[in-house]
């Protein structure tokens, strides 16, 4: 009788275990790469922010300048190039962070040099 009591008591604080490891294991997971998500925001962003500016180009590789740097925040160092009010062409660095918040994405910080 002991020796069932010991096996039951044994086999509960197993699966008591085995079920808080899987938890632990579910609950660390960090959240999906969300790179070329930044990287369309970030475009979008930077193509309002320099308004009617014609023939705005971003570099293909764009995606590859984008540093995740927290579970849902990315840094992006990049440029665009466009034709200004002059129509004479120009190349415009930016960098800034951004963020997904829930289901938005919001600009923490972007700045412009040329």
């Amino acid at each position: 009788m002991i020796s069932r009591s010991i096996h039951l008591y044994t086999t509960i604080l197993t699966l008591f275990f085995l079920g808080l490891g899987l938890f632990n294991c579910t609950a660390r997971q960090e959240n999906p790469d969300k790179s070329p998500e930044a990287w369309l925001y970030i475009t979008q962003t930077v193509s309002e922010k320099l308004g009617d500016m014609k023939k705005i180009q971003f570099p293909p590789t764009g995606k590859d300048n984008i540093t995740r740097i927290g579970d849902n925040r990315y840094q992006v160092t990049s440029y665009v190039e466009y034709l200004n009010k002059e129509d004479e062409s120009q190349r415009t660095y930016f960098y800034g962070t951004v963020v997904l918040q829930g289901d938005s994405w919001a600009v923490d910080s972007l700045k412009f040099s040329e």
